[in-house]
């Protein structure tokens, strides 16, 4: 496995505990097409997207980190908006569903990164953060109930290219004195 593809792990094990939480709770089921079709009154579809990623700072600094005995650029720091949507044939069940997400990656905001740890993560873990944001007063009609709820992971990613560099471990310094007058 290669340490890019952290963005996809990340992805992927938010849809795990979102189909894990959907199972527990007995609400609702992750889409298996886009967009779902809902066809009973009581079905609720759990939908998700890559809403934005972007890199949130420079990586162009100078600074280096030393792993292995070689120096690395500092990781590229990244974060990406995975867009949650409830679909429902009634806001009820649409509501419900939201809220027990809403509850459940409140308490459940840690994703173990295992080998996709990127150099200087000390936590070795992702995070799973809320969007936080006002209300949007535009007001959209949709043939079906539809509630989007926001949140970010952000990560890091290697660089591939390292520069060896040695240690000293000894080092002979010797002089001869010089009489001064």
């Amino acid at each position: 496995m290669k340490q890019y593809e952290v963005l996809q792990y990340g992805y992927s094990q938010l849809l795990r505990l979102l189909e894990r939480r959907g199972k527990e709770e007995n609400l609702f089921s992750l889409a298996d097409e886009n967009p779902p079709v809902v066809s009973d009154k009581n079905e609720v579809i759990v939908a998700s997207d890559i809403c934005d990623l972007c890199q949130l700072q420079s990586d162009k600094t100078g600074q280096r980190i030393a792993v292995d005995e070689a120096l690395f650029d500092l990781p590229t720091i990244v974060v990406y908006t995975v867009g949650i949507h409830i679909y429902a044939r009634s806001y009820a069940r649409a509501l419900q569903a939201a809220g027990s997400i809403i509850a459940f990656l409140k308490d459940t905001t840690v994703i173990p990164l295992e080998a996709y740890n990127w150099h200087g993560n000390t936590s070795q873990n992702l995070f799973i953060e809320p969007c936080v944001r006002n209300i949007n007063t535009n007001i959209q009609t949709n043939a079906l109930p539809i509630i989007h709820l926001l949140y970010k992971i952000e990560s890091g990613i290697n660089s591939e290219k390292g520069m060896p560099f040695k240690r000293v471990e000894e080092r002979d310094i010797r002089s001869k004195k010089m009489k001064s007058t």
